[in-house]
């Protein structure tokens, strides 16, 4: 391992408020490379050099330039592993910087296997979050083997069923489309919350990646666990979108499609959270998708008898019959009310736009009608 500037710093941030005495850093070449003292930084130390040189303990420097950039103090060697790196210097009373020296040469030693293994972990996420964004975008460049080989390594399987999600946080007040900035801690929190040996989770600096080996339905439930917790913190308001599964991981970047066209279909509603199936929501994202001039038409066709009241409590009833699949009892829980209630209303919906719920093809033409007359309320 080399000890370059930026590890020097990092350490010597963590290590300068231990003790008041200025403090020096120097690689193998004897070049000070982070120092408490400004004025000294990349200038040579040749105390440092010749402890490098000499493989000795310690450097004991009793007067000032006594060595060639050199300050009256203690210095000792850096080692990790059976290499000697770098100079760890102390300036003051030699005496007295000697027995700091230790201590602080045994904190850099530790800090050092430390950056070593967070470097480490940060190079095989860096990796994985490589593999994950070529299997959502369907980027197949490299052999089928090879490709299959760091999956292996990344910990992602390379045969099952594999569903894509797309995870934001929807906590901000200023709308859906002002995403709330995440902090180290929510990425941190998030992550460790939703990641297992089946789930795999990348952050892109704006939104949550998911990449699961297993069918939709238990992602499902695994999100819907987590994100039960997660949103007991206030700074975090869960909105994900699932695709569908699929059995080969070539075709993993259709459902990341299809979280991505969740997305989209739900952009417009201000705030909205929970967990959504592109499954469930399928029929509604095709009507989205007809031409806004034909559920325009539609819509004014249907209810062209009917108050704006009327179309509001009507739009609300077909939705929910649609989504009760006409169970009467599910109805008359919904609205509180007798049974005879709820036919009533099928009655009078029948009445005023002369199309029946009961008949499948009317109610597909009413519940289009009534999502686009509810969305256009909204807007």
């Amino acid at each position: 391992m080399r000890l370059t500037h930026q590890i020097a710093e990092q350490i010597l941030n963590e290590i300068r408020t231990v003790i008041e005495e200025d403090i020096n850093i120097m690689d193998e070449t004897g070049l000070i490379i982070a120092s408490t003292d400004s004025d000294r930084l990349n200038t040579f130390h040749e105390g440092a050099k010749l402890l490098i040189q000499g493989d000795m303990e310690r450097l004991v420097v009793t007067d000032d330039d006594q060595y060639r950039g050199c300050r009256r103090g203690a210095n000792l060697p850096i080692h990790f592993g059976s290499d000697i790196i770098g100079v760890i210097g102390i300036t003051g009373d030699p005496h007295q910087t000697v027995k700091y020296g230790l201590i602080l040469k045994k904190m850099t030693e530790m800090l050092l296997i430390e950056s070593l293994r967070m470097s480490q972990q940060f190079g095989s996420q860096q990796e994985k979050n490589m593999i994950i964004n070529d299997l959502i975008h369907g980027n197949f460049n490299n052999l089928q083997y090879n490709l299959e080989e760091l999956m292996k390594r990344s910990g992602i399987a390379v045969s099952g069923k594999y569903t894509a999600a797309i995870l934001k946080n929807t906590s901000s007040s200023d709308g859906y489309d002002h995403i709330t900035p995440f902090s180290d801690s929510i990425v941190r929190k998030i992550i460790d919350e939703i990641s297992s040996p089946e789930i795999h989770i990348m952050f892109n600096g704006t939104v949550f990646i998911i990449l699961a080996c297993c069918d939709h339905r238990q992602l499902y439930g695994c999100l819907e666990t987590a994100s039960a917790r997660l949103n007991k913190d206030p700074d975090i308001s869960i909105f994900c979108a699932v695709g569908n599964d699929y059995d080969d991981y070539m075709d993993i970047h259709r459902s990341y499609n299809e979280a991505g066209n969740i997305i989209s279909y739900f952009d417009c509603r201000e705030g909205e959270t929970g967990i959504y199936l592109f499954n469930n929501i399928m029929l509604d994202y095709v009507i989205e998708q007809l031409p806004e001039m034909h559920k325009e038409n539609l819509s004014r066709i249907v209810f062209e008898r009917c108050t704006g009241d009327e179309v509001t409590e009507m739009c609300d009833f077909i939705i929910s019959f649609f989504n009760a699949n006409g169970s009467l009892t599910a109805l008359a829980e919904r609205y509180f009310s007798h049974k005879n209630t709820i036919q009533y209303r099928i009655k009078k919906i029948r009445m005023k736009t002369g199309y029946d719920l009961r008949s499948s093809h009317d109610l597909f033409v009413l519940y289009i009608a009534a999502l686009y007359a509810s969305q256009r309320k909204r807007d």
